[in-house]
């Protein structure tokens, strides 16, 4: 055994040891029944490596390497060769990417679905965000409206403060007039304020009726596709018989089968589109166009408003031109 054997024997055990000193033993003239030795005993059957010895030692403290020494008849124990220790660790090396293979393979998928997780939350928050936005922008119209009207009764308050320090002469004339005019008042806000609740957001049970219906049509197809493709089954198997009875060759009868399945195939490849084609006509789109002429009428009552609305605005009530005439 040369020094470089050597050396990497007693640092693959974690050997403490002196380089030059184990050079030197190994090169002088003397070495070779050393040589020879080492070559004999220190080998992976009667080396330890630090791990082994940690076991062992606490095996020994424990009692238990003297119970397995006397239980067992070591010479009769299997030794294992470093050919086949090594395709042991082959075997565990394999597994071993295995699992990590399997391990990265699981380690994407769960990414995968928390970037579709992400992704659907996103789209809810934002979906969320939008509603919240139409909501706010009513809110925030129907709160100006109540605010004009409260400014606009305050205005009136004070004016008719005023009148009543400098209008004592005509008291009497003046509140009749007023009375009248705030009859007319009261109607016109009334009617503002009820066409200001009319302003409303989107109605939830619609959203629901839309998902309803989209959801009975697909099972309409869903059950129509299905009978079509019994019928065609029961077709398929009443030709089989009856080619069966006729008195023709088993050649000709294979053909007419192979024909008549091969058409029966390109047919339910059809089935589905065709089947999702007629229940949209006939029974989806007529409905979402319902819904959708209910929502356009919603909308137009709610613009008829709003002009309104404006137009009084811009118009200003009965009593309001008359407090705001010069006296």
């Amino acid at each position: 055994m040369n020094c470089d054997e050597l050396v990497e024997i007693l640092r693959r055990y974690d050997v403490p040891f002196d380089h030059g000193a184990v050079k030197g033993a190994l090169e002088a003239e003397e070495s070779s029944p050393l040589g020879d030795w080492a070559k004999v005993h220190l080998t992976p059957d009667t080396l330890l490596t630090v791990d082994e010895l940690l076991y062992y030692s606490a095996l020994e403290k424990s009692g238990k390497a003297d119970q397995l020494a006397a239980s067992a008849d070591l010479a009769t124990v299997q030794s294992f060769s470093d050919q086949e220790l090594r395709d042991a660790i082959e075997e565990l090396n394999r597994s071993t990417d295995t699992i990590a293979k399997q391990t990265e393979t699981l380690k994407q998928q769960q990414e995968a679905l928390s970037r579709l997780m992400k992704e659907k939350a996103k789209e809810v928050e934002n979906r969320a965000a939008l509603e919240l936005k139409r909501t706010q922008a009513w809110e925030l119209n129907r709160k100006a409206l109540g605010s004009d009207v409260e400014a606009l009764a305050q205005t009136i308050g004070l004016r008719i403060s005023d009148l009543e320090q400098h209008g004592n002469a005509h008291t009497d004339a003046l509140r009749q007039t007023v009375n009248s005019m705030f009859v007319s008042d009261d109607k016109l806000f009334t009617g503002l304020q009820k066409l200001g609740w009319e302003l409303e957001i989107e109605d939830p049970e619609e959203k629901e009726k839309e998902s309803k219906l989209r959801e009975i049509c697909a099972r309409l197809i869903k059950y129509t596709v299905e009978t079509i493709r019994t019928r065609l089954d029961r077709l398929y198997l009443e030709a089989i018989e009856g080619s069966n009875n006729a008195l023709t060759s088993g050649g000709t009868q294979a053909d007419d089968v192979s024909e008549l399945q091969e058409e029966l195939e390109s047919l339910y490849a059809e089935i589905l589109p065709v089947a999702q084609m007629s229940v949209e006509e006939q029974f989806l789109g007529p409905a979402l166009r319902s819904l959708s002429a209910g929502k356009g009428k919603s909308l137009v009552r709610s613009a008829h408003a709003t002009d309104y609305v404006s137009l009084c605005d811009s118009a200003g009530c009965p009593l309001t031109a008359y407090l705001t005439q010069p006296l």
